[in-house]
């Protein structure tokens, strides 16, 4: 399987390179960018006690009730200590969104069947968190398939799109089935989103869907938005109200990178709560003395007592989520995307201040996909697969001017004018210095003339070539689409109708935390 480095191409950030790249700068920030530093010493500082994990459980065989399935076994193993989850996370984007949403997965799933090979005596069980608070309506709401976007134009960017009723997605899904109508390959999955959306939430929903595309997986799907789990974070949600120590422990953070000369992705705030009423997340804002709530302003015990009676409605930020996670989770690792993992490294110590374990952090893996024929036509035309990843025109000057190079090259013109400009320039001189200057003139006109005609000469190997770059261009798109890469952009649902058994495929070739991209040649 062909592999392309992403390091100092796609990815240029010092942070995540560095972090790749395990340099000691940025050791006392997390705790390992590999599986390799799992031990049965890192594993026992990660287990739960049996009352929490009975407690998590329940809450997971309620979230699958709602919605008629059998609860996956994984979730019941996690009854039993020395069983620990690896998890990932992303928003609830329709019909998946890009392809890297699935890529993640497959990452999680792959990342703990490489624990039981190593520890055998020890179950891991692959988490999918799924972002049911968050509320950017249009992060979610589109998808692009075989180079076609289908988006929603409303905004609904003022509620937790766990909670929004499926029924928003309808005609977005219809105009999806409409696109395929003629296409038997995609009978299997238009199944499957069909049943999805009867679901009465978009929480609800993405479950069904998700769950049904790798139950024989073990994937166990958890949502946080729920009443419960939350019941058990309250205590940090409280000390984020008393003591501002997200806040306090980021700026901190912060501040260190900095000093290393590194950028930080998040800002905190002082704050880092949402509140839900019924039809908005608002944001929980610190003004002076008092904490507001939309126009609702509270004091301290008032906030307090609110947490107290109603924390279903409080919600963590990007900042406090993942504390929430790793306390309710028996968790190993963390699999997320560069922006995600850039983030995480300023958390570090706001976990050691509130004794929750940092698990270790993952680097996605990333995916394209190609046929034979193309990868040949690719190398045929003297490229390289790292050139893939070069930009569109780079592409296209490399071609014209490989053939440039076999029929003509115009440099020994140019060389010709210099020459003559020496010789003349030496027997004008002799006669009338004045003379001198009228010569480069005359040889500068020259070679702009000749410079017209080598642009019109490349121009027309362009146009003799054209229909070849339109190819290459093409497969270069499988790969690359305006400087990202098309995993970002196109979604799994090309791969999974044109590729053989799609998740199997990948999961095979998966192999995270490397920060290279595996092209899979089909």
């Amino acid at each position: 399987m062909p592999t392309i480095t992403l390091k100092n191409t796609v990815y240029k950030n010092k942070l995540l390179l560095d972090f790749l790249d395990h340099s000691t700068e940025l050791s006392p920030f997390h705790n390992g960018s590999s599986l390799e530093i799992i031990d049965e010493h890192f594993m026992s500082n990660r287990d739960l006690h049996i009352e929490q994990r009975k407690f998590l459980v329940n809450a997971l065989v309620s979230q699958y009730d709602s919605i008629g399935e059998e609860t996956p076994s994984g979730v019941h193993q996690l009854e039993k200590k020395g069983v620990y989850t690896v998890t990932t996370g992303h928003q609830l984007c329709f019909m998946g969104g890009p392809q890297f949403f699935i890529h993640k997965i497959i990452s999680t799933i792959k990342s703990c069947q490489l624990l039981k090979e190593k520890y055998s005596q020890n179950d891991f069980i692959p988490v999918f968190w799924m972002a049911s608070e968050d509320h950017d309506f249009q992060e979610i709401s589109h998808t692009t398939i075989f180079g076609k976007k289908f988006s929603i134009e409303d905004t609904h960017d003022t509620i937790a799109v766990g909670r929004l009723k499926s029924s928003v997605f309808q005609s977005l899904h219809e105009e999806v089935k409409e696109f395929f109508k003629t296409d038997e390959k995609f009978k299997i999955l238009e199944d499957l989103f069909e049943k999805a959306m009867s679901f009465d939430s978009w929480s609800k929903t993405t479950r069904f869907w998700v769950h049904h595309l790798f139950k024989d997986y073990g994937l166990v799907i958890l949502d946080a938005d729920d009443v419960e789990l939350k019941k058990s974070f309250k205590w940090a949600i409280e000390a984020d109200i008393n003591e501002k120590f997200v806040h306090r422990h980021v700026k901190e953070t912060n501040q260190k990178l900095l000093d290393l000369h590194y950028k930080v992705q998040i800002d905190p705030r002082e704050l880092n709560l949402f509140y839900h009423d019924t039809s908005k997340r608002e944001r929980i804002k610190l003004e002076d003395d008092h904490f507001k709530i939309a126009e609702a302003n509270y004091d301290k015990d008032s906030l307090l007592n609110l947490a107290e009676s109603d924390i279903d409605r409080f919600s963590p930020n990007v900042l406090l989520r993942p504390l929430y996670q790793e306390h309710i989770l028996p968790n190993l690792a963390y699999v997320g995307g560069p922006s995600e993992l850039a983030y995480w490294l300023q958390l570090k110590s706001t976990f050691d201040h509130v004794d929750i374990a940092y698990p270790i952090l993952i680097l996605r893996d990333h995916f394209a996909f190609m046929s034979k024929k193309q990868l040949q036509q690719w190398t045929d035309n003297g490229f390289l697969k790292e050139q893939l990843l070069e930009d569109s025109d780079q592409i296209i000057k490399n071609m014209v001017k490989e053939e440039m190079n076999e029929i003509a090259d115009f440099n020994p013109f140019y060389h010709q004018l210099d020459e003559m400009e020496k010789e003349l320039s030496t027997l004008v001189s002799k006669q009338d210095q004045s003379l001198i200057g009228a010569v480069g003139s005359s040889i500068n006109s020259m070679k702009k003339a000749l410079a017209n005609t080598e642009g019109k000469f490349k121009k027309s190997i362009k146009r003799k070539n054209e229909q070849n770059i339109k190819q290459l261009l093409k497969i270069q798109k499988q790969v690359i689409q305006n400087n990202s890469l098309a995993e970002r952009i196109e979604s799994f649902i090309s791969p999974y109708i044109n590729v053989n058994d799609y998740i199997a495929k990948i999961l095979t070739e998966s192999d995270p935390g490397k920060g290279d991209l595996k092209l899979i040649i089909n």
